[in-house]
Order: structure tokens, then C-alpha cells, then sequence
């Protein structure tokens, strides 16, 4: 069972994963980031300019396990992507489920929320001729630990 780091004010307990991408079409997939240590996803923001067509983002998580294999899960479902001059960014946070532009993740407490080491999460762009010339975001995750281990202690 995971402890709550209690020394630390909520917010300070909270670390970014941020990205940033150039022109992306439909179809492509980009990489967040490598997750070094066992956490939650809390929130997520992302802004857009240059949108072209309607396009969609999607938040998915690569896993491997040993013995069992590779599988990618999303953690959130596909939403419209507004243009930062129109609209700003959008976020979400898994406690209020939608903010803004009506990105929602998964609920309090689902474990498609709950990140391992060495998980790469990524997003993935979809819409009927549709394209954006930058993309730019965070994923803000949680620790679930006091002490934290990074990459099962190899680094």
C-alpha cells in the first residue's frame, strides 16, 4: 500500500510531464514522456494553434509486463482539440472530472489513472483531415510514495 507523502502542501506533491510537438496530422502519435516512479494522473492541459478540420487528442499509457506482455490502455477519452487564439487551453483534473473544453478523464480512484515505472504515455491525433501546426501540454502526475524509487532503482 502506497503512503501519501504528508510533508509536503498538496500542491507541491504534484510534478509536470510537460510536451511539446510541432505540425501533427491525423493519425500521428507522439510521446509524452517516460514515468520514472509510481504515480497518479491528476490533470491534464493542452493548447493548440494552427487547427485545420476538427481534430481529436487521446491520452494513452504504453505498459510492458513481464511474462504477460505489452498492452497500451487509454486514460482518457477522445476530445475535441480547441485553437489556443479561440478558445485558450483546455485541462482537466481527475477530481472534477471536466474543466474547460470537456476533456474528462477516467474517475477518482480507477486504476487507469494509476501509473508504473517505465509506463510511456502518449497522445495520439484523430479527426477527418485534420491537423494542427503546434501542440503543446502537461500531464501533472502525483507521486503515491514518501521515498521515491526512480526506475525500479536502475537510475
Amino acid at each position: 500500500m502506497a503512503v501519501n507523502n504528508r510533508s509536503l502542501d498538496p500542491s507541491l506533491q504534484k510534478q509536470l510531464l510537460p510536451f511539446v510537438s510541432g505540425a501533427v496530422a491525423t493519425g500521428s502519435t507522439g510521446f509524452l514522456g517516460l514515468i520514472s516512479s509510481p504515480c497518479n494522473v491528476v490533470a491534464a492541459q493542452v493548447a493548440a494553434q494552427g487547427v485545420s478540420g476538427a481534430p481529436t487528442i487521446n491520452f494513452s499509457v504504453q505498459r510492458f509486463i513481464v511474462g504477460t506482455g505489452f498492452t497500451v490502455f487509454n486514460i482518457g477519452n477522445a476530445q475535441a482539440l480547441p485553437a489556443f487564439g479561440t478558445s485558450g487551453c483546455f485541462a482537466v483534473t481527475s477530481t472534477s472530472g471536466v474543466i474547460s473544453g470537456g476533456f474528462s478523464f477516467s474517475g477518482i480512484g480507477s486504476t487507469l489513472l494509476q501509473l508504473l515505472p517505465n509506463d510511456v504515455v502518449q497522445f495520439a491525433l484523430a479527426g477527418s483531415s485534420s491537423a494542427v501546426t503546434g501542440l503543446a501540454g502537461a500531464l501533472v502526475i502525483q507521486p503515491i510514495q514518501d521515498v521515491v524509487a526512480r526506475f525500479n532503482g536502475i537510475a
